[in-house]
């Protein structure tokens, strides 16, 4: 091979990785920029000085794409039926406390128990198996549920499509540190502890995030006073966390249907005429 075509070689391959990964727009950048201030990003798109950012939409892709590459090299099937069955046990726990906080301290049934848990771990499950069938939906319902959460919030000072676009920057860091954080976890399953504590520390961090992502955007971009801006952030996460609620009950409801389904059609087709 001449040096002109390892040059040519050489700048084809350049043009590819830079042309996906954006980097002459700003990729990077917008990445560093999103994890420090997304609000700072968000208003400089509504300024109209947004020149040096790739595009929200785009850069979400992209980052969905790079982490389903990376879901191929490191499975996590195992890894999030274990981290479904923690979070169930922990549903349930909120579960007994508030049984016993509305029925004068008397511990519901084992059987209620057992019920109990069995359904939040097949939601659990049927939301990771969304996740990854349709990971592109799945962190698009993600960045719709904050721009709900913050037009409801904000409705005065933010119309749903400059909310939506504000969800896109404030997700994006969240996806990614999520998303890198359950590949790590994968890496340690031999470590009992890790999946004990690795849903407590992963939402502590991702939902701390969020409230400070929130509270910023209230303060610096709506210009909301200190005491007010702290109501509307908890309110917007509470709005949030709801329609993550909702979204997880209808999937469990369609996967428990679908199973359903498919359980009677075997059984007719086992079944002699």
């Amino acid at each position: 091979m001449t040096k002109a075509h390892r040059e040519n070689s050489s700048s084809l391959l350049k043009d590819f990785v830079e042309e996906f990964l954006d980097i002459r727009k700003g990729m990077l950048y917008t990445v560093r920029k999103l994890f420090l201030s997304p609000h700072k990003v968000y208003e400089d798109h509504l300024q109209n000085e947004h020149s040096q950012y790739t595009n929200p939409f785009k850069l979400l892709v992209t980052i969905v794409g790079l982490l389903t590459a990376l879901d191929v090299i490191v499975p996590t099937d195992e890894f999030e039926k274990r981290l479904a069955g923690e979070f169930a046990e922990g549903s349930t726990s909120n579960y007994n406390l508030g049984y016993k906080l509305g029925n004068t301290d008397q511990a519901p049934p084992e059987e209620k128990l057992t019920e109990v848990t069995e359904k939040n771990e097949q939601i659990f499950t049927a939301v990771f198996e969304f996740t990854d069938e349709y990971p592109l939906i799945a962190y698009f319902i993600t960045a719709l549920a904050f721009a709900i959460g913050i037009k409801l919030v904000f409705w005065k000072n933010i119309a749903f499509d400059n909310s939506f676009r504000l969800a896109c920057y404030i997700s994006i860091p969240i996806n990614i540190i999520s998303g890198v954080a359950i590949y790590a976890a994968v890496l340690l399953l031999s470590i009992d502890i890790v999946v004990t504590y690795f849903a407590m520390v992963s939402s502590l961090l991702t939902y701390g995030l969020l409230l400070v992502y929130l509270y910023r955007t209230a303060r610096h971009t709506f210009d909301i006073k200190i005491v007010s801006s702290i109501i509307r952030v908890l309110v917007s996460f509470v709005f949030i966390q709801l329609i993550y609620t909702f979204i997880g009950v209808i999937l469990a409801i369609s996967f428990t249907f679908t199973e359903r389904a498919e359980t009677d059609r075997e059984i007719r087709v086992e079944t002699p005429q």
